[in-house]
Protein backbone atom coordinates (compact mmCIF):
# COMPACT_ATOMS: atom_id res chain seq x y z
CA UNK A 1 0.00 0.00 0.00
CA UNK A 2 1.11 3.37 -1.25
CA UNK A 3 1.92 5.75 1.69
CA UNK A 4 -0.71 8.25 -0.93
CA UNK A 5 -3.20 5.75 -0.58
CA UNK A 6 -2.64 5.37 3.43
CA UNK A 7 -2.98 9.08 3.79
CA UNK A 8 -6.55 9.56 1.20
CA UNK A 9 -7.73 6.69 3.69
CA UNK A 10 -7.11 8.52 6.92
CA UNK A 11 -10.73 11.22 6.07
CA UNK A 12 -12.21 7.59 6.26
CA UNK A 13 -11.67 6.97 9.90
CA UNK A 14 -14.55 6.43 12.51
CA UNK A 15 -15.43 9.26 14.29
CA UNK A 16 -13.99 6.76 17.50
CA UNK A 17 -11.08 7.23 16.36
CA UNK A 18 -10.87 11.23 18.20
CA UNK A 19 -10.03 9.37 21.49
CA UNK A 20 -7.64 6.99 19.59
CA UNK A 21 -6.14 10.61 18.26
CA UNK A 22 -6.42 12.06 21.84
CA UNK A 23 -4.80 9.05 23.50
CA UNK A 24 -1.84 8.78 21.27
CA UNK A 25 -0.56 12.53 20.96
CA UNK A 26 -0.40 11.98 25.04
CA UNK A 27 1.26 9.07 24.72
CA UNK A 28 3.33 10.47 21.99
CA UNK A 29 4.23 13.33 24.20
CA UNK A 30 5.39 11.50 27.30
CA UNK A 31 7.93 9.42 25.04
CA UNK A 32 9.17 12.26 23.82
CA UNK A 33 9.54 14.30 27.06
CA UNK A 34 11.42 10.51 28.45
CA UNK A 35 13.16 10.67 25.41
CA UNK A 36 14.85 14.44 25.80
CA UNK A 37 15.07 13.73 29.69
CA UNK A 38 17.21 10.80 28.89
CA UNK A 39 19.23 12.54 26.29
CA UNK A 40 20.22 15.36 28.34
CA UNK A 41 21.41 12.95 31.32
CA UNK A 42 23.39 10.95 28.60
CA UNK A 43 25.27 14.11 27.37
CA UNK A 44 25.71 15.13 31.14
CA UNK A 45 27.08 11.68 32.52
CA UNK A 46 30.48 12.15 30.59
CA UNK A 47 30.61 15.37 33.27
CA UNK A 48 31.15 12.63 35.86
CA UNK A 49 34.51 12.04 34.49
CA UNK A 50 35.89 15.70 35.54
CA UNK A 51 33.62 15.62 38.73
CA UNK A 52 32.95 12.07 40.43
CA UNK A 53 30.77 12.87 42.93
CA UNK A 54 28.18 10.96 44.92
CA UNK A 55 27.55 7.15 44.72
CA UNK A 56 27.04 5.10 41.65
CA UNK A 57 24.68 1.98 41.58
CA UNK A 58 25.37 -0.48 39.23
CA UNK A 59 22.70 -2.59 38.06
CA UNK A 60 22.26 -5.06 40.81
CA UNK A 61 22.40 -2.21 43.59
CA UNK A 62 25.91 -2.17 44.40
CA UNK A 63 27.26 1.40 45.31
CA UNK A 64 30.28 2.27 44.37
CA UNK A 65 32.32 5.52 44.64
CA UNK A 66 33.82 7.22 41.60
CA UNK A 67 36.53 9.24 43.58
CA UNK A 68 38.35 5.73 44.70
CA UNK A 69 38.05 5.28 40.67
CA UNK A 70 41.04 6.39 38.30
CA UNK A 71 39.80 8.49 34.92
CA UNK A 72 39.89 5.27 33.17
CA UNK A 73 38.14 2.66 35.61
CA UNK A 74 35.50 6.37 35.60
CA UNK A 75 35.43 6.50 31.55
CA UNK A 76 34.53 2.64 31.30
CA UNK A 77 31.78 2.48 33.67
CA UNK A 78 30.26 5.51 31.79
CA UNK A 79 30.51 3.63 28.39
CA UNK A 80 28.76 1.00 30.24
CA UNK A 81 25.66 3.21 31.56
CA UNK A 82 26.12 4.68 27.92
CA UNK A 83 25.98 0.88 26.28
CA UNK A 84 22.74 -0.02 28.39
CA UNK A 85 20.85 3.33 27.70
CA UNK A 86 21.16 3.72 24.15
CA UNK A 87 18.95 1.15 23.07
CA UNK A 88 16.35 2.30 25.67
CA UNK A 89 16.72 5.89 24.00
CA UNK A 90 16.46 4.49 20.77
CA UNK A 91 13.24 2.97 21.55
CA UNK A 92 11.72 5.86 23.46
CA UNK A 93 12.59 7.67 20.09
CA UNK A 94 10.66 5.00 17.25
CA UNK A 95 8.08 4.41 19.54
CA UNK A 96 7.32 8.49 20.13
CA UNK A 97 7.55 8.77 16.08
CA UNK A 98 4.77 5.41 15.70
CA UNK A 99 2.86 7.74 18.03
CA UNK A 100 2.90 11.03 16.18
CA UNK A 101 2.25 9.67 13.10
CA UNK A 102 -1.15 7.33 15.07
CA UNK A 103 -2.18 10.74 16.44
CA UNK A 104 -2.29 12.14 12.64
CA UNK A 105 -4.69 9.30 11.75
CA UNK A 106 -1.60 8.15 9.98
CA UNK A 107 -1.63 4.17 11.17
CA UNK A 108 -1.34 2.26 8.53
CA UNK A 109 1.38 4.06 6.72
CA UNK A 110 4.88 2.45 5.84
CA UNK A 111 6.41 5.17 8.30
CA UNK A 112 4.41 4.09 11.53
CA UNK A 113 5.19 0.55 10.44
CA UNK A 114 8.75 1.44 10.34
CA UNK A 115 8.95 3.14 13.47
CA UNK A 116 6.95 -0.10 15.31
CA UNK A 117 9.34 -2.48 13.76
CA UNK A 118 12.43 -0.30 14.91
CA UNK A 119 10.68 0.60 18.49
CA UNK A 120 10.61 -3.52 18.80
CA UNK A 121 13.84 -4.40 17.61
CA UNK A 122 15.31 -1.75 20.11
CA UNK A 123 13.94 -2.77 22.65
CA UNK A 124 14.78 -6.50 21.81
CA UNK A 125 18.62 -5.40 21.97
CA UNK A 126 17.77 -3.36 25.23
CA UNK A 127 17.03 -7.16 26.91
CA UNK A 128 20.23 -7.66 26.40
CA UNK A 129 22.02 -4.40 26.83
CA UNK A 130 20.97 -4.28 30.57
CA UNK A 131 23.12 -7.52 30.87
CA UNK A 132 26.42 -6.22 28.88
CA UNK A 133 26.05 -3.11 30.71
CA UNK A 134 26.14 -4.55 34.15
CA UNK A 135 29.32 -6.83 33.32
CA UNK A 136 31.05 -3.62 31.93
CA UNK A 137 30.23 -1.97 34.79
CA UNK A 138 31.18 -4.33 36.89
CA UNK A 139 34.44 -4.62 35.26
CA UNK A 140 35.20 -1.31 34.92
CA UNK A 141 34.06 -0.27 38.54
CA UNK A 142 36.22 -3.17 39.95
CA UNK A 143 32.94 -4.74 41.36
CA UNK A 144 33.31 -8.74 42.00
CA UNK A 145 30.78 -9.97 39.58
CA UNK A 146 30.59 -12.51 41.85
CA UNK A 147 29.09 -10.78 44.53
CA UNK A 148 25.44 -10.86 42.82
CA UNK A 149 23.73 -12.19 40.18
CA UNK A 150 23.30 -11.35 36.45
CA UNK A 151 20.03 -9.95 35.86
CA UNK A 152 18.45 -10.47 32.70
CA UNK A 153 15.34 -8.69 31.00
CA UNK A 154 13.39 -11.46 29.79
CA UNK A 155 9.69 -9.48 29.69
CA UNK A 156 11.50 -6.69 27.62
CA UNK A 157 12.72 -9.14 24.88
CA UNK A 158 8.98 -10.85 25.05
CA UNK A 159 7.58 -7.50 24.30
CA UNK A 160 10.18 -6.70 22.05
CA UNK A 161 9.48 -9.61 19.96
CA UNK A 162 5.86 -9.23 20.66
CA UNK A 163 6.14 -5.36 19.25
CA UNK A 164 8.30 -6.37 16.33
CA UNK A 165 5.74 -9.05 14.76
CA UNK A 166 3.03 -6.81 15.55
CA UNK A 167 4.85 -4.38 12.81
CA UNK A 168 5.12 -7.28 10.14
CA UNK A 169 1.64 -8.27 10.87
CA UNK A 170 0.48 -4.37 10.50
CA UNK A 171 2.70 -4.35 6.91
CA UNK A 172 0.74 -7.49 6.07
CA UNK A 173 -2.30 -5.81 6.39
CA UNK A 174 -1.28 -2.85 4.67
CA UNK A 175 -0.58 -4.97 1.61
CA UNK A 176 -4.36 -6.34 1.70
CA UNK A 177 -5.66 -3.48 2.04
CA UNK A 178 -3.79 -2.30 -1.07
CA UNK A 179 -4.70 -5.34 -2.76
CA UNK A 180 -8.43 -5.04 -2.05
CA UNK A 181 -8.72 -1.52 -3.04
CA UNK A 182 -6.87 -2.31 -6.55
CA UNK A 183 -10.02 -4.69 -7.11
CA UNK A 184 -12.43 -1.82 -6.15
Amino acid sequence: MSQSFAVSMSPQLSPSFDSARRASRIVAVLLTISFWLTLVWLIALPALLIWPVGGWGDIAGVTVDPATLSVGHRAGAIFAILLGTAPSLLTLHHAARAFVQFASGEVFVSTAIAHIRSAGLWLIIASFATAVEQVLFNLFAAVSPIAHELRLRPTLLFVGLAVYVMAYVMAEAQRIAADNASIV
